[in-house]
């Protein structure tokens, strides 16, 4: 190899470690970027998109909802997560709990579904079931309302002057956090109903 490069003419070898230097630049750039953007925070994931209910099924308005509120909140996590308004753990919990909810609401729904099928294929259930039809239905309709609770507490922190007064941030925050605990706890609740 030595002797190759020493009996190489010079332009040669000035040319190679050009070429080599030209080269190097963009892989260092790269490796620039890649550890700037390993800091950077992920967005939250965004909501699945989920099958309604079929047409008038008590659970397809509360459901429709739903889905408009994640559609919301992730918009709004990924504003507050640009933002730095709220620290990245807490969006990340506050996507969690949310995530949580939605798939509690989500079985309730497809419970309340299941039920109105074994009422349609059976006139006996029917009279047993349209009471635990309509009290489930309610119960999916308070959780899409709990939901929507925390879709507003989080829009609280995008308006202007949230940066401002560090009282009025700190209220605004403690207000997401309160809504994140309530939706949790409503969440956990409606789980332990749901089991026999």
């Amino acid at each position: 190899m030595t002797v190759a490069a020493t009996s190489a003419p010079d332009w040669l070898i000035v040319g190679g470690t050009g070429t080599t230097v030209l080269l190097g630049i963009p892989a260092v750039a790269a490796v620039a970027a890649y550890r700037r953007l390993r800091t950077t925070p992920l967005p939250p994931s965004a909501p699945a998109r989920r099958a309604l209910p079929p047409v008038g099924s008590a659970a397809r308005a509360p459901v429709e909802r739903l889905a408009a509120s994640e559609r919301s909140l992730h918009e709004l996590l990924g504003i507050l997560t640009r933002s730095g308004v709220v620290a990245a753990e807490d969006v990340d919990d506050t996507a969690r709990i949310a995530a949580a909810a939605s798939a509690s609401l989500t079985a309730v729904a497809h419970d309340i579904v299941a039920m109105e099928r074994a009422a349609v294929g059976s006139t006996g259930a029917a009279v047993h079931l349209s009471t635990s039809i309509s009290s489930t239905a309610a119960r999916l309709a308070d959780g899409v309302q709990q939901y929507d609770g925390l879709v507003a507490a989080a829009a609280l922190l995008t308006t202007p002057g949230a940066s401002g007064s560090l009282s009025a941030l700190d209220s605004r925050r403690d207000a997401l956090q309160f809504a994140s605990d309530r939706l949790e706890g409503w969440a956990y609740g409606l789980e332990r109903l749901q089991r026999p």
